[in-house]
């Protein structure tokens, strides 16, 4: 159960950690190399259409992984009633 927890609030982390990422990067225009590597980004030929094209995907595994936030707070609760 301990484990499940924990991994419920790293998918929640990385799931926020992505979608502020995307708004950065949507933003300033520049490709984070905290998302794709710096080598691939030296290899990009159009960095705003990469972006384009990856936020939305981006934008999508927060919103799963937000959903994993539920999980937490059900066992929060389940915590309390204990």
């Amino acid at each position: 159960m301990k484990t499940i927890l924990l991994m419920d609030i790293v998918i929640v982390f990385v799931g926020i950690y992505l979608a502020v990422s995307a708004a950065k990067m949507k933003k300033s225009g520049q490709i984070s190399d905290l998302v794709v590597p710096k080598e691939e980004i030296k290899k990009c030929k159009d960095p705003e259409a990469y972006i384009r094209g990856i936020t939305p995907w981006l934008y999508g595994f927060a919103a799963v992984a937000s959903g994993h936030m539920w999980n937490l707070v059900h066992f929060w609760q389940h915590c309390l009633h204990l």
